[in-house]
């Protein structure tokens, strides 16, 4: 992917729900197996990140959202305090539901992070980040 992500320590760097989608057509809701490729460069890519913010003093928090249902909403995301005030540190709340799509959700454990169900009406969503990078989710 081609991002400039800047991560020099200056209160001028801030990140509003910066974000970055990898199927944004959606064609991994036709099978797993095309929404797996997917995935894994997503995985690929928070990887990358996670070794580039290490040098980021300023608090902020990392996270991938992955919406069960459409795979175009399925992005990296990176939030700091910022001049827009948008609420920072988001903080979720896993509701006790499971996932019902048992072959992401899979997917998802087996990279051992952390992770947070959420759910709005019809809609899951599994919330991922590493609780050793900036500020968790909960």
């Amino acid at each position: 992917m081609n991002y400039n992500l800047d991560f020099k320590n200056d209160v001028n760097n801030w990140f509003d729900l910066w974000n970055v989608h990898f199927d944004n057509e959606g064609k991994g809701n036709e099978d797993f197996k095309i929404r797996k490729v997917f995935l894994d460069r997503m995985f690929t890519e928070f990887e990358k990140i996670k070794s580039q913010i290490q040098s980021f003093s300023l608090p902020y928090q990392l996270w991938i959202f992955i919406d069960e249902n459409d795979s175009c909403y399925d992005a990296i995301y990176i939030h700091t305090e910022n001049p827009n005030k948008s609420p920072f540190p988001i903080k979720l709340e896993s509701c006790e539901n499971s996932s019902n799509n048992t072959e992401l959700y899979d997917y998802v454990v087996s990279h051992g992070y952390e992770i947070i169900l959420t759910s709005q009406e019809d809609e899951n969503h599994i919330y991922i980040y590493d609780k050793n990078f900036g500020i968790p989710l909960v």
